[in-house]
């Protein structure tokens, strides 16, 4: 449910106007509800998926990866948005103010790149978790 809240999110976010206000608004807040409901959920599947003498390890080894996966996944974003940035925006004079100088133009279709590889990435871990087996469930006789 929360990754494909937060899917569904960067997707509006991805082909809205960016004047629009309050549709905005409401995917901003979708990605974010969303983002909320992935972490505890996937700290809980990670426990339950180990040994309990294992549980810190796992717990701390998915804390990490999460961590990279997010610095990783902002780095990516933002340089799709700084390569639609116009050359003449990213000279030495522009730098201190670098996103003030850029035309509302580049803006938006960096914006809009960054915010489709993020639907992307989301389509691309939903698929991965209908992948995943689930345990039999134990019948009652």
């Amino acid at each position: 449910t929360g990754t494909a809240m937060t899917t569904l999110g960067a997707l509006i976010i991805a082909l809205i106007d960016y004047q629009s206000g309050w549709p905005l608004f409401v995917a901003l807040l979708m990605t974010g509800t969303g983002v909320g409901l992935c972490i505890p959920a996937s700290v809980v599947a990670v426990q339950a998926a180990v040994q309990p003498a294992q549980i810190g390890i796992a717990t701390a080894t998915s804390g990490m990866a999460r961590t990279l996966g997010g610095a990783l996944g902002i780095a990516l974003m933002s340089a799709m948005l700084f390569a639609a940035i116009s050359a003449e925006a990213l000279t030495p004079a522009a730098s201190q103010s670098l996103l003030g100088q850029a035309d509302p133009a580049d803006l938006e279709n960096g914006f809009r790149a960054a915010f489709w590889s993020a639907t992307v990435a989301g389509v691309i871990g939903i698929a991965l978790a209908l992948q995943l087996r689930r345990p039999a469930r134990a019948t009652l006789a």
